[in-house]
């Protein structure tokens, strides 16, 4: 990750300190920081990391912990905010 763009690194270092795992922090960094889709991590990486069902419960998990944290989404300082509470 280049260092000019703001808080990113300390951003992921914030994510990163939440994920418990070398395997759950991959996925997150494929999903969040890539962009990778589910589908795409299980098509690069199909012994790696788990089927579709396993990465979407990494992605559901990370965005728990974020919106728990309230660790902002962007470099705007968006807060993530939950699909529920757009109702």
């Amino acid at each position: 990750m280049e260092e000019d763009h703001g808080g990113t690194r300390a951003q992921w270092e914030r994510i990163r300190e939440m994920l418990p795992t070398a395997r759950e922090q991959r996925v997150a960094y494929l999903l969040f920081h890539c962009g990778l889709q589910p589908e795409d991590i299980v098509r690069l990486y199909p012994h790696e990391l788990g089927d579709r069902q396993d990465i979407r419960r990494v992605r559901r998990t990370v965005i728990e912990r974020l919106l728990a944290s309230g660790i902002p989404s962007t470099r705007t300082g968006q807060q993530v905010v939950s699909e529920e509470s757009t109702d």
